[in-house]
């Protein structure tokens, strides 16, 4: 599985997620970092990437996406890293993320409580090369 670490993830985390064979990208090693939300956003499209966060406000609701992605929420953000690197894998692993494929969606996890968030997708003005 292909993920997108935004710059809030901590190394552990990332870390760990590679030791159990994600392919991990870690914004803060790219010119992404500290970048819109919107380019992490086309950067995960392109590269078929899952973005994970601790940003409750990543692709806030008054700016939807214009691209189809799955952002993974793990609050609060300061939880072992070890911990966060579990929950990513547990929803991963739980079937859920195939079924959610082609469609902006915001899966959001506050202890045991996930949250679901279908987000409009932005119509594009002009067509996006990719």
């Amino acid at each position: 599985m292909k993920l997108l670490a935004d710059e809030n993830i901590a190394q552990d985390t990332i870390a760990d997620l590679r030791q159990n064979g994600f392919d991990v990208l870690d914004v803060k090693t790219t010119p992404l970092k500290g970048k819109s939300d919107q380019l992490i956003v086309e950067q995960a499209f392109r590269q078929k990437r899952l973005i994970i966060s601790h940003d409750r406000q990543f692709i806030a609701p008054e700016k939807p996406p214009h691209l189809p992605v799955i952002v993974i929420i793990i609050r609060p953000g300061n939880q072992p890293p070890l911990l966060v690197a579990d929950q990513v894998k547990t929803i991963i692993k739980s079937k859920i993320v195939p079924k959610l494929r082609g469609q902006a969606i915001k899966i959001t996890v506050e202890g045991r409580l996930m949250r679901f968030q279908l987000l409009a997708v932005k119509k594009l003005s002009t067509p996006m090369l990719l």
